[in-house]
């Protein structure tokens, strides 16, 4: 006996992100060490297995954390400094502050500094700001 299933967009990525949840590795890290989390529409329900619905959604505008959309054939992207921050996740729990992608930007240009004391300085100076 054979099967067909179909699937739409949202349910791929949120088998994806169940499966991504939990894998060995993952779950060592939420215990143990770090994960970092870039934008994209599939990472954000990786980002809601993780942390659940609701504090996920605590976090961010949904919306703004994909990378870009294609609609009507159309690649709509967001900009840079309209994205929410890149989330850190340190045993678990979000770590401030939170990187945007302003931050990795600038970072990339400065070469020859170190990328994690750029970022850290620039999200320093970006967080207190507000």
């Amino acid at each position: 006996m054979r099967a067909l299933f179909v699937l739409t967009a949202s349910e791929s990525k949120r088998l994806i992100g169940k499966a991504v949840a939990r894998m060995e590795k993952i779950q060592r890290a939420m215990e143990k060490g770090k994960i970092l989390i870039s934008h994209g529409s599939t990472n954000v329900y990786v980002v809601e297995e993780l942390l659940g619905r609701e504090k996920a959604s605590g976090l961010w505008c949904r919306d703004h954390y994909v990378s870009g959309v294609l609609l009507r054939g159309n690649l709509c992207t967001i900009l840079a400094t309209d994205k929410p921050p890149v989330l850190l996740l340190n045993r678990g729990k979000v770590e401030p502050p939170a990187m945007t992608m302003a931050c990795v930007k600038a970072c990339l240009k400065k070469p020859g500094e170190s990328p994690a004391r750029t970022i850290r300085s620039s999200c320093w100076r970006r967080s207190r700001r507000r």
